[in-house]
């Protein structure tokens, strides 16, 4: 049974919604190849089932990251993998229904759940444009979601740009009350107490203020985690030189101390990506050392995203938040 030897109630949940023929075709091919059943092979199985009927309408998320992958946010890696241990063990008294991820724009909040994805062994399905131009249906994809997501068992479901896809209360009637009607959904779905420990949500937003406060509930989204960008230089350049050394970019020692009256804070892994292929770029194209080339791109360098913008992101990030652990000291008075 592999990683299943000794946990079989686990095996159970994790085979929730499979065929049976689907279920002997994955033994037949294990057995033939002489290799143990892991968690990534029922994720992989589940994935082919739901894609045969969902006609497009969600994809799965795979991704060869891990929660390791996650630089800082140490407080948040923590909190995961303890959610993650329990839903292991079959303990979902402590459970949360779902979780909001909010930060500014690029801070990595779609990167974060590729980490997650990568370490879960549970599927992580994401919701993809359910809206469509006919009369009911939108409603009708929405159902068909939520069908397969029952079948699912035990899964994470990742909802990007939140604000947007769930929908208002009260939108007008710009839309003939299709807002409305989908807000209406996802708070009946994402409030159902028997999806306590099998459906997980996951909502990423950088304008949280603009879901709906019931959407954002406890009972619905019980842990409300932000997401920053660096808040020094030097946990700037440790995000840079992380990122270049994926390109085999190496780093001296001392080349923090010689650039750091160069290296800006509040960069987000979007920005500091961006750097790092100008580095990689500038070695290859100009021949010069990575010091050099790092310090010739930030002597100009202007944040991707307005201050006030970012500034007023931050605030809602952490005015959102439910536990302050999670806000770094620097930011504990943006709220």
């Amino acid at each position: 049974m592999g990683e299943f030897k000794d946990n079989v109630e686990e095996l159970a949940a994790s085979l929730a919604g499979a065929t049976m023929n689907a279920v002997e075709n994955l033994l037949q091919l294990k057995e033939y190849r002489k290799e143990p059943i892991k968690a990534r092979d029922l994720v992989t199985l589940k994935k082919e089932l739901v894609e045969k009927d969902c006609n497009d309408l969600v994809e799965f998320i795979q991704s060869e990251r891990t929660l390791d992958n996650v630089h800082a946010q140490s407080g948040l890696k923590t909190r995961l993998r303890e959610d993650m241990a329990m839903w292991r063990k079959g303990d979902t008294r402590a459970m949360p229904m779902g979780y909001l991820l909010c930060g500014p724009v690029g801070t990595g909040k779609t990167y974060l759940v590729e980490c997650l994805a990568g370490e879960a062994g549970v599927p992580v399905v994401k919701i993809k444009n359910f809206r469509d131009k006919w009369i009911g249906s939108t409603e009708g994809n929405l159902e068909t979601i939520f069908r397969l997501l029952q079948g699912l068992g035990r899964c994470f479901v990742f909802i990007d740009e939140a604000d947007q896809a769930l929908g208002k209360r009260d939108a007008g009637g710009s839309d003939g009350g299709l807002s409305g009607r989908v807000y209406s959904m996802f708070a009946k779905e994402m409030s159902n107490p028997a999806n306590r420990g099998r459906i997980i949500w996951i909502l990423a937003s950088s304008r949280p203020d603009l879901i709906e406060v019931d959407l954002k509930r406890p009972g619905r989204v019980d842990v409300k985690i932000p997401i920053f960008p660096t808040v020094s230089s030097q946990e700037s350049f440790h995000l840079i030189t992380s990122l270049c050394k994926r390109m085999d970019i190496e780093f001296e020692e001392n080349d923090f101390d010689l650039l750091r009256t160069h290296i800006p804070d509040l960069l987000t892994p979007g920005a500091a990506e961006a750097i790092a292929i100008k580095v990689y770029r500038q070695t290859v194209t100009r021949d010069l050392s990575p010091r050099d080339a790092l310090q010739d791109i930030l002597v100009d360098y202007q944040h991707p995203v307005a201050k006030e913008i970012m500034d007023f992101q931050i605030g809602l990030a952490v005015k959102e938040t439910t536990d302050m652990e999670f806000v770094p000291d620097r930011f504990r008075e943006s709220g």
